[in-house]
């Protein structure tokens, strides 16, 4: 193998690598902003991930190719460069688990925050419903509504 040809899966691993780096980021990113409650920049950072997923979506193309050419570019690489390709696929393991933490994480924040919101709502609803009995009751016997607009 020439020395171009046995880097070209080592350099997929390292883009591979990086974007895992990256994605790590911008989950601690959308953890924080999760917590923050900031909608807006939550949506730009999840827009930002999508764009990382789709560039390691891509490496990840060029790695099955390699696996699945006519012989395993495992088999073709030397001793030195397979030990660098295995210790970057190593690490990217452990980032991706790392990811998958983050991301547990922020789905069980997402999780409390919606049934917050639910409950926020029934309590609402179950407010206004009250306050309809309320006047409804009153209406008849006190023979006036309040006028807001003139008070």
């Amino acid at each position: 193998m020439t020395p171009s040809s046995t880097a070209l899966p080592l350099d997929a691993l390292s883009q591979k690598r990086d974007c895992c780096r990256a994605l790590i980021k911008l989950a601690n990113q959308q953890h924080a902003l999760i917590l923050s409650g900031d909608l807006g920049a939550l949506m730009e950072v999840l827009a930002t991930k999508q764009r990382v997923m789709g560039r390691m979506e891509e490496v990840q193309r060029r790695l099955v190719s390699f696996r699945e050419g006519p012989q395993s570019w495992r088999d073709r690489l030397d001793s030195e460069v397979e030990g660098q390709c295995q210790g970057v696929l190593e690490e990217t393991e452990q980032l991706l688990a790392d990811l998958l933490g983050i991301e547990k994480q922020c789905e069980q924040k997402l999780i409390c925050l919606r049934e917050e919101a639910v409950e926020q709502l029934r309590q609402t609803d179950a407010g206004r419903q009250l306050n309809r009995a309320y006047l409804r009751e009153m209406a008849p016997s006190t023979n006036r509504l309040v006028d807001l607009e003139t008070e």
